[in-house]
């Protein structure tokens, strides 16, 4: 089969599936914004013959928190990515995070071209919206609720839908026939990192502390205050984050009076391991308006390289409940500084709870990360 894999943000898990859909005999192309691009440079490692890379730019740079700026580059960003997959002419059509203007826009191009589309709801966009902006009077209301119809259209519209959750059914039509539940996951690799490196060690100035780590983006669901209140409370032990923006530039300020608190650039996908090697406790925190619209896979990630997760977040979020049912962390509500701090408090005291934690985390991970039991749901879709 000719298959398209559009993952406007190339996440790890997008490019082991369209790697091994290669392996399995279909010819993939996979698109992404190289402007927004998570990962760096780790999807140039994927070189199978039947896989081909296409980054996509547009004329200017995405603003993030320029909304209206924000939209017009999105919307340049569909059109472009509609000239490559009308020359692609595929079969099957994966759009994975693409913002909703250029996703309602492909889906719609591609049906008339009856390219059958997949899809695949990673965050309900439209709840996101209505929280940030719903309390501007009547023209916020009228913006949400136009959203809150395309996101639905979409998933009407498409040939197959993919929820990373159970709990985001209860959001869009219902339709069991073409509806499928298929959680995220990420690359099991086996790799050693047993042996630390001296030199990131050295950079992130260890000094052989009890160290909490933060990796990944800080955006407006991201309760980024709780890295300040643990620097705060724990001066003794490092808090150590790698992002980059807005929030991390506020963090950096902070640091410049909470020296526990060292905020450093994303680390490559390659690399990342190397400088999780030196966490004993990685972090994931959450307001409360994120609830259902995000499952941060940063956990996922955790979980490959064992490590134990102290959490604050909503614990009806469904990254909540998988760290909840297998024990592989400690949860408490956003807003609540009191238990995540005494959650913090146990977590550096219990060696031996941090050891339990570690083995359960990696145990949820070889149990459901395995490609070759994914590749088989997703067969089922595309068969």
């Amino acid at each position: 089969m000719n298959i398209v894999v559009h993952d406007y943000a190339c996440h790890p898990f997008t490019l082991e599936l369209a790697n091994h859909l290669a392996k399995k005999g279909h010819s993939v192309n996979y698109l992404f914004s190289k402007q927004i691009n998570l990962t760096g440079s780790y999807y140039k490692k994927f070189k199978h013959k039947n896989l081909k890379l296409a980054p996509i730019t547009t004329k200017k740079k995405i603003e993030k928190f320029n909304f209206i700026s924000r939209r017009f580059i999105e919307k340049e960003y569909g059109k472009i990515s509609w000239k490559k997959i009308k020359s692609i002419k595929p079969e099957f059509v994966f759009l994975v995070n693409l913002p909703i203007d250029p996703l309602y826009f492909l889906i719609k191009k591609c049906k008339i071209s009856n390219f059958k589309t997949i899809f695949w709801i990673q965050d309900i966009y439209y709840l996101a919206i209505k929280n940030k902006i719903n309390n501007i009077p009547v023209l916020g209301r009228l913006i949400s609720k136009y959203y809150e119809l395309i996101e639905k259209k979409c998933s009407k519209l498409s040939y197959k839908n993919i929820f990373i959750s159970l709990n985001y059914k209860k959001f869009f039509p219902i339709n069991k026939t073409k509806n499928y539940v298929i959680e995220n996951w990420v690359p099991l690799e086996a790799k050693n990192y047993h042996k630390g490196d001296k030199r990131i060690e050295k950079q992130l100035k260890i000094n052989n502390k009890f160290t909490f780590m933060y990796t990944g983006t800080i955006g407006l669901k991201h309760q980024y205050e709780n890295l300040i209140l643990l620097a705060k409370s724990f001066p003794n032990k490092n808090v150590i984050v790698l992002s980059v923006g807005k929030f991390a530039d506020i963090l950096k300020e902070h640091s410049k009076y909470l020296k526990n608190l060292r905020v450093y650039p994303f680390a490559s996908y390659q690399e990342l391991p190397k400088y999780l090697f030196f966490a004993d406790v990685t972090l994931v925190n959450l307001k409360n308006d994120s609830s259902d619209v995000c499952v941060p896979s940063k956990i996922l990630t955790y979980c490959t390289l064992s490590k134990p997760i102290l959490a604050s977040m909503p614990k009806l979020n469904p990254a909540s409940k998988i760290i909840l049912n297998n024990k592989m962390g400690l949860v408490s509500n956003p807003n609540d500084n009191s238990s995540y701090l005494n959650d913090a408090k146990i977590l550096i005291s219990n060696k031996k709870l941090r050891n339990k934690l570690s083995n359960n985390t990696f145990k949820y991970a070889k149990t459901n990360f395995n490609i070759h039991s994914i590749y088989k749901k997703f067969n089922k879709i595309i068969k």
